[in-house]
């Protein structure tokens, strides 16, 4: 498998999505795009009215293809058409940096800090299709939550870290019967937060950042640390995880997890910059976004 690196135009895209044909990307200074795998085309269907966003989440809802996205400020607001954003719920008011649509709920993760670089009070909302009011649960008293993930609403999960100062490693686990979260990775380890998390089926699962944990279906377990800090996950099997972000030099590293050990891709073509995010239906069909328009992908 071949990657290469490109880039779709200038800004900081945040998250992307499969979408269609293609994938449906979220980026800052209400950027959105739709990315054509056929033919790698690229077609901006951000602004008009959903200028004035940063957008750091973009999940879209099984049941109708929906496209919804969390912002900046906390909000959440729904792609409707080029140029066409509506708001949904103002939900906090901190940064809305994760977000996950199922067909009965949408969860939003998000922190009450102005910068992605500080901590604050992580908090993850629930809200209901039918319109009814939403529902917050506070996770961390001096943290943040960076990615929600899950087959369903019975399996789904939330990364990141708590500890203003610490960056203690979090996955916390939501209980659909209560409708509550509870902490199910909380080590003390200092600098070892997680950014990124993939669970695609009951049964696996995997979470990593500066450290890596796996999930077998009844517990996570701590896996040998990436070789860079990690922000887009990608899981397709147990033994074959891969892995975008950032290394020590400041470049946009892409790596794979075989079940036992790691290794890097394409490390001599790796662009200054970071993914942030890596998504894809296949091997051959990943697409990693980041800063700066920054772009890898596996796709012809």
């Amino acid at each position: 498998m071949t990657a290469r690196y490109f880039t779709i135009g200038t800004t900081t895209w945040n998250d992307l999505q499969p979408y269609g044909s293609g994938f449906i990307l979220a980026g800052m200074g209400g950027a959105i795009a739709q990315y054509d795998i056929s033919d790698g085309g690229v077609t901006m269907v951000g602004g008009g009215s959903c200028a004035g966003h940063d957008f750091y989440g973009v999940s879209v809802r099984p049941v109708d293809q929906a496209v919804f996205l969390s912002t900046g400020t906390g909000s959440l607001v729904r792609w409707t058409g080029p140029m066409q954003c509506s708001g949904v719920n103002a939900l906090t008011t901190g940064i809305g940096t994760a977000i996950k649509a199922y067909d009965d709920a949408i969860f939003v993760g998000s922190f009450d800090s102005m910068s992605v670089n500080s901590a604050g009070v992580a908090t993850v909302t629930r809200v209901r299709p039918d319109g009814g009011a939403p529902s917050s649960q506070q996770l961390s008293g001096a943290g943040q939550i960076w990615e929600l993930s899950g087959p369903s609403p019975a399996f789904t999960f939330a990364a990141g870290w708590d500890h203003a100062t610490q960056l203690r490693n979090r996955v916390w686990a939501y209980d659909s019967s209560n409708l509550s979260w509870s902490a199910v990775v909380a080590s003390n380890n200092a600098n070892s937060q997680l950014y990124a998390i993939d669970v695609p089926t009951p049964t696996l699962g995997f979470a990593a950042g500066e450290a890596f944990f796996q999930w077998d279906g009844a517990v996570w377990t701590a896996r040998p640390a990436p070789p860079f800090s990690v922000y887009g996950l990608k899981v397709f099997s147990a033994t074959e995880v891969y892995a975008a972000g950032a290394d020590s030099n400041g470049r946009a590293p892409l790596a794979l997890w075989n079940g036992n050990v790691w290794a890097l891709m394409n490390a001599a073509m790796r662009p200054l910059g970071t993914i942030n995010r890596l998504r894809g239906t296949s091997r051959c069909g990943l697409l990693g976004v980041g800063s700066g328009g920054k772009a890898v992908t596996t796709l012809p």
